[in-house]
C-alpha cells in the first residue's frame, strides 16, 4: 500500500502559504502532490482532481494546505472501508495564535484569544472540508464535484455522495488544528453562492437514494 498527500493549493495569500511551509513537513513520509485549478475563484474540487491525476498511491490523503491531523490509523482504515476521517474536533486558531504555533508553539497548550472570531471552542468538523482519507478507487469513482466554484458546499455534497454510494466512514478522535488565513469571498458565513447552494440541495435531496446520487455524481464528472 502507498500512500499520496493530496494538496488543494494556490499561492499568494501570506498566511496559507506560512501555513503551509508549518504543515508540509508533518507529511515527509508520503508522496505530496500539490494541486491547482484554473484562474478565477478557487475551484478546490479541481486542485483535488489535478492532483489525484499526478499522484502514485493507493491511498490518498486529501489534506487542506492550513490544516494538520495524523493519518495514519485513517490510511489503515480507509484501506478497509474506502474511506475515513481522522479528526473529531477541529481547533480554529486566530492570527495571534497561528502566529506562536508558526514561531514554535505547540498549538494543543494554547489558550483561546479574543483577538478573532475565528478563534473558539472546538467544533467537531466536516467530513471531507479539512482533511480526509480516501482509497484511490474511491475517490474516481466518487469524485468532489468540479462544478463547486469558489468557497462553500463542496464539501457537504462530497460527504454526502460518499455516504450514500460507499457507507459510513471510519472516523477517529483526533484533534484537528487548522491555521488561520484570511476567509475567501462568500455570500454569507454558511453560504458560499447562489449556484453552489442550489447545487448542494440537489445532492442533499439525494442522500437517500443510491440511483438518484449516482446519477448526479455521474454528471458531475462532465464539467458543465
Amino acid at each position: 500500500m502507498t500512500v499520496s498527500v493530496l494538496v488543494p493549493f494556490r499561492a499568494g495569500c501570506p498566511w496559507r502559504e506560512e501555513a503551509w511551509e508549518w504543515v508540509r513537513p508533518h507529511f515527509a513520509p508520503y508522496e505530496v502532490v500539490v494541486g491547482s485549478c484554473a484562474d478565477g475563484p478557487f475551484n478546490r474540487s479541481e486542485a483535488i482532481l489535478d492532483a489525484a491525476s499526478r499522484a502514485a498511491g493507493d491511498i490518498f490523503v486529501v489534506s487542506d494546505a492550513d490544516v494538520w491531523c495524523d493519518p495514519t490509523e485513517a490510511i489503515e482504515q480507509a484501506d478497509r472501508l474506502g474511506w475515513a476521517v481522522p479528526h473529531n474536533l477541529i481547533h480554529r486558531l486566530s492570527p495571534e495564535s497561528t502566529s506562536k504555533v508558526l514561531a514554535g508553539a505547540d498549538w494543543r497548550g494554547l489558550p483561546l484569544s479574543s483577538d478573532n472570531h475565528q478563534d473558539r471552542k472546538p467544533y467537531r468538523g466536516n467530513e471531507t472540508g479539512t482533511l480526509v482519507v480516501i482509497r484511490r478507487d474511491v475517490l474516481f469513482d466518487v469524485p468532489p464535484d468540479l462544478r463547486f466554484v469558489g468557497w462553500g458546499q463542496e464539501d457537504n455534497a462530497w460527504g454526502a455522495a460518499l455516504r450514500t454510494l460507499v457507507g459510513k466512514p471510519w472516523r477517529g478522535t483526533d484533534d484537528l488544528v487548522h491555521l488561520y488565513h484570511p476567509a475567501q469571498p462568500r455570500q454569507s458565513r454558511v453560504v458560499g453562492n447562489p449556484d453552489s447552494l442550489n447545487l448542494w440541495r440537489r445532492y442533499r435531496s439525494a442522500r437517500r437514494s443510491p440511483a438518484l446520487m449516482r446519477s448526479l455524481v455521474d454528471e458531475s464528472k462532465v464539467p458543465a
